[in-house]
């Protein structure tokens, strides 16, 4: 598919996200610079995307349904395949950020081995920080986020929930 049809798909894809905004919040300039992404279309329509975008972190996973497309396994099935390709392009971790109230999703994270590296607020909202390593080279890198974190909260004097064991 050509660059610019993607672009004009995604578009009306995330114009056309009404509830699912309450926990996708990559903004779509964000979206459209996705290092790796895969869609799920229906009658040539996208109805579920995810991939990996730049962002804070490198190797930033999204993954967002229709609301109507929901529970059919259509989000697991586009995490698997993001993995396998993310693998097969030697990344070394995937991150991702999502709220502690997306219950379902956090445990498909979880099942898929993503672990919670630390808990934030956002909005007064918990939001958890995840990764799954996908190398060794992955595993030191969450180390160096758990580092990271809780160096920049003993600066700052926030309070922040580390987990252990990651």
């Amino acid at each position: 598919m050509k660059n610019d049809d993607m672009k004009r798909k995604l578009k009306i894809f995330f114009n056309s996200l009404t509830r699912e905004r309450e926990t996708f919040t990559l903004p779509l300039r964000s979206l459209l610079q996705y290092k790796l992404l895969i869609t799920k279309e229906k009658e040539g329509e996208i109805i579920g995307i995810a991939g990996i975008h730049g962002g804070t972190h490198k190797n930033m996973f999204f993954v967002v349904v229709k609301s109507e497309y929901q529970n059919k396994k259509i989000g697991q099935e586009l995490t698997k395949e993001v993995i396998k390709q993310a693998i097969k392009r030697d990344y070394n971790y995937i991150s991702l950020t999502v709220f502690q109230s997306n219950t379902r999703a956090v445990q498909i994270f979880q099942n898929q081995g993503f672990r919670t590296i630390y808990v934030s607020l956002m909005n007064a909202r918990k939001i958890y920080f995840m990764i799954l390593p996908l190398n060794r080279r992955g595993i030191i890198c969450g180390k160096l986020f758990v580092l990271e974190r809780k160096l920049r909260s003993l600066l700052s004097g926030d309070i922040v929930r580390l987990r252990h064991g990651t």
